[in-house]
């Protein structure tokens, strides 16, 4: 039961964090000072701040709630669902806050992209497995023994050490995080051998969904001195 219900708080909080402004804040510097926090001062400060912006909105919520405002670029979808309100409200307000508030859309969802997800780290490893790079078709299928030898050959990726625990992804482990996109394992014919593995053409649509179009094959470093090819 408490399994359960830690699976379900877990997933409301992904939910709303999607749905949410997410401000990424940092730990202080040692050499970093801070006013302290003392509520028989600043909560009388809060006070006349929250009254003033409780006048401000009666006398402003029809401009706020009639508006669809425009979006800044790259702010789409539910980022910009998130978003819409916040800027209406910034219109409304006037003088540079409609840029200010735009500026902090576009950053604050570009930072939020940096990081991909686990799933979407596995989608681009495996783009790479199968070899398709820009101007390249890459291999049409693998099975999943290679892949996994490959997953766990990349370096900066955790397939070879999952959370920090040593052990390596496994075939159960992968078809899970796969299935999240609708891509399974078959039976995959290689050469004579029938084998289970993946089919390059399961993860078309995966990628084209939750990918940037594939960029040119890594240049391998040279050594020995000599100069790599252009």
């Amino acid at each position: 039961m408490n399994l359960i219900c830690a699976r379900r708080a877990s997933a409301i909080f992904r939910g709303t964090l999607t749905r949410s402004v997410v401000i990424r804040m940092r730990r202080r510097a040692d050499d970093e000072k801070v006013a302290p926090w003392r509520r028989r001062i600043h909560a009388k400060q809060g006070e006349a701040i929250k009254a003033k912006l409780m006048d401000w909105v009666e006398a402003n919520i029809g401009n706020v709630i009639d508006q669809w405002p425009d979006m800044p670029e790259g702010v789409t979808d539910r980022d910009a669902n998130v978003w819409e309100s916040l800027i209406a409200v910034a219109d409304a307000a006037g003088g540079d806050w409609p840029m200010r508030a735009r500026e902090a859309a576009k950053a604050i969802v570009k930072g939020s992209k940096g990081t991909p997800s686990l799933g979407v780290r596995l989608l681009s490893d495996m783009r790479d497995v199968f070899g398709v790079f820009e101007g390249m078709a890459g291999e049409e299928r693998l099975t999943t023994a290679v892949i996994l030898k490959k997953l766990h050959g990349i370096d900066t990726a955790p397939w070879g050490d999952m959370r920090g625990t040593g052990k390596q992804l496994t075939d159960i482990q992968l078809a899970k995080k796969l299935s999240a996109y609708a891509i399974e394992p078959k039976l995959v014919r290689i050469g004579g051998a029938v084998s289970r593995g993946y089919r390059q053409e399961d993860f078309g649509e995966a990628w084209k969904r939750y990918l940037p179009s594939p960029g040119p094959k890594p240049v391998t470093p040279v050594t020995g001195g000599q100069e790599p090819e252009e």
